[in-house]
């Protein structure tokens, strides 16, 4: 059967797919975000303005054109969307996905020397670093999200790559060989999601996220994102403006939770 959907339903219905796409809850307000041009942004200004969040985001059509910002794809970008594209999907599967890639940096009041993997992959740390949503363990370094009215249920898991290659070519982008030997990183697999009304959300998406040694007392944190998105919205709906404006503000939410919650990890047993 099938179901109509007013025009205020549509509107929640296809925001609950921007960001359930990200696996993120748009609902920030403590944290001031720098867009910056280049994906291969320069960090340094976190030295001296360490509490913004700076960033860099790209949406490709599902034939693979710039749909923001308007411009061609540089050398690191494609370099990125090469990492990235894990499993290949971008290439073999052609046509089916709009395309989202990020690169996000902030900092946390957090030793790198005391951020541990076990830690990271806790049930209790992912829960807390997810409020909004209740997390389950389903295996070894695996969890399921349980999603609400408008957003899905997935699946995700956790690797915690030691060596860093093969990313450590990729990473040299982005990070010293100084850095490089300070840092760790973790890979987050997003699969399994579900429906919201009967409609597909997002098939998957990667993240990558490197803990670097910044100073005695903070980490630098770098989320290097893939998604593969069925739906954005159309432009009655606010279109393409609409769809960023609601990424950046979950992203954005996502990383307060994470400024709070890392640093508490040493000072609670419970996390």
């Amino acid at each position: 059967m099938a179901i109509r959907l007013n025009k205020k339903s549509t509107i929640l219905f296809i925001l609950g797919l921007l960001l359930s796409a990200l696996s993120i809850t748009a609902k920030a307000d403590n944290t001031h975000l720098r867009k910056e041009k280049n994906f291969n942004f320069s960090t340094d200004r976190l030295h001296t303005d360490p509490g913004i969040v700076q960033g860099k985001m790209i949406l490709l059509s599902k034939n693979g054109k710039m749909m923001f910002p308007q411009e061609p794809l540089e050398a690191d970008e494609k370099a990125a969307l090469k990492m990235l594209d894990i499993e290949g999907s971008h290439q073999k599967n052609a046509g089916q996905y709009y395309i989202l890639l990020s690169r996000v940096a902030f900092l946390v009041n957090k030793s790198q020397a005391e951020i541990c993997n076990e830690d990271l992959c806790s049930l209790a740390t992912q829960q807390a670093l997810l409020p909004n949503n209740s997390v389950s363990k389903i295996g070894d370094h695996q969890f399921q999200l349980t999603g609400g009215i408008m957003s899905p249920d997935f699946k995700y898991s956790l690797q915690f790559p030691a060596p860093l290659q093969p990313y450590e070519a990729f990473l040299s982008n982005y990070l010293s060989q100084d850095e490089l030997a300070h840092t760790q990183i973790s890979i987050q697999k997003n699969y399994d999601f579900g429906r919201v009304l009967f409609h597909k959300t997002s098939q998957k998406s990667y993240i990558i996220t490197t803990y670097t040694r910044f100073s005695n007392d903070k980490t630098l944190i770098q989320n290097f994102t893939i998604n593969y998105i069925y739906n954005i919205p159309p432009d009655f709906l606010g279109g393409i403006s609409k769809f960023e404006s609601a990424i950046w503000e979950g992203i954005l939410d996502f990383v307060d939770h994470f400024q709070s919650v890392i640093p508490a990890i040493a000072a609670s047993p419970e996390l």
